[in-house]
């Protein structure tokens, strides 16, 4: 039998943009940014008249599609990007997923408060090229500044930093 030897105490949760088990809505696209941040909320923003799934940037009143799911093939790692390089090779991937409504882990903004289950979740858009860099990572602070409400509630702590949302 494969594992024999793991305890079952040993497998380490998982990081953000993990999709969660039950109903859930996922769309995919062949237009997206490339470095879309995998775990955080995303936009779609019409370039070049189509709609493509982008990192938010600041943008006013963005249009939120949704949480950026990770690529299996690609690392489950902190900060992790789609079309990163893998294994030595870039691989870009042909679509990309979101998740529009149902369970997904993300990660929360660096210094928000710890949620508590059932929360309201939201998101930083923040047009600051610093403060930006966390851009789509969440928050259950509805006063931080450059913050966007989303439909999501915060449901469980996963691990530390990282929290399992449910899109509405």
């Amino acid at each position: 039998m494969p594992f024999a030897e793991l305890v079952e105490t040993q497998i380490l949760p998982v990081g953000e943009g993990e999709p969660g088990g039950g109903a859930a809505i996922d769309q995919s696209t062949i237009y997206y940014e490339d470095g879309l941040n995998v775990g955080r909320f995303a936009q779609l923003l019409t370039i070049d008249g189509n709609e493509t799934l982008s990192n938010l940037d600041g943008t006013l009143t963005p249009k939120l599609a949704g949480v950026v799911s990770r690529t299996p093939v690609n690392p489950v790692s902190f900060g992790s990007t789609v079309g990163e390089a893998f294994n030595g090779a870039f691989r870009t991937e042909p679509n990309q997923t979101y998740r529009r409504q149902g369970l997904i882990t993300v990660r929360l903004l660096t210094g928000a408060p710890e949620p508590t289950e059932y929360a309201a979740v939201y998101t930083l858009n923040s047009p600051d090229l610093v403060i930006g860099l966390e851009n789509g990572n969440v928050t259950p602070d509805a006063a931080a500044p450059s913050v966007e409400a989303t439909t999501a509630q915060f449901i469980r702590k996963v691990q530390d930093g990282v929290w399992m949302i449910n899109i509405k």
